[in-house]
C-alpha cells in the first residue's frame, strides 16, 4: 500500500486521525543512519560463513529462554 502512494496516503491518514482524535497528529520523521556493511568473510565464494545442519551444533546454540520453553513443554507433557 505504501509503495507508490506516499504522496496521497499521508494527507488522508492525517485527516482521518484529526477526525477521530480531534487534533492534528505530530509527525516526527527521522531517517535511519545508513551503515556500510563490512564483510569479515575471507572465503573464496563470498557466500558467508559455513552453515551446518548438524543437530548437535544447532541445539548447542540454544539460549536461556529456549531451555525454559523446553522445560515447560516437558512438564506439560507429563500432566497430559
Amino acid at each position: 500500500m505504501h509503495h507508490g502512494y506516499e504522496a496521497t496516503l499521508a494527507p488522508v491518514m492525517q485527516a482521518a486521525f484529526k477526525d477521530v482524535v480531534g487534533t492534528a497528529p505530530k509527525i516526527d520523521r527521522k531517517e535511519p543512519n545508513k551503515k556500510q556493511h563490512v564483510s569479515l568473510n575471507n572465503n573464496e565464494d563470498d557466500l558467508g560463513p559455513p552453515v551446518t545442519d548438524d543437530i548437535h551444533e544447532l541445539l548447542g546454540s540454544l539460549c536461556g529462554h529456549d531451555h525454559r520453553r523446553n522445560a515447560f513443554f516437558a512438564v506439560k507433557s507429563t500432566l497430559v
